[in-house]
């Protein structure tokens, strides 16, 4: 996971297993735009937000998205 130009957040999992990043291990922008509802995606697969508001990416999976 990683900012591209400060507005676009990208997930990748490269992994077979699924991967959970909770809220607190986001940075600061991230977190913001998750707690918001701001964060839009753009180009998904198998990549969610889950309820407690951490990042969910099922094995083999991307997401782009617009932090807002």
């Amino acid at each position: 996971m990683y900012t591209r130009a400060g507005r676009y957040l990208v997930v990748v999992n490269p992994r077979r297993e699924p991967a959970v990043v909770p809220l607190e291990g986001l940075p600061a922008g991230e977190a913001g735009a998750l707690r918001s509802g701001a964060l839009r995606p753009l180009d998904v697969q198998g990549v969610r937000v889950g309820a407690g508001g951490e990042l969910r990416a099922d094995g083999f999976s991307y997401g782009v998205f617009d932090l807002g």
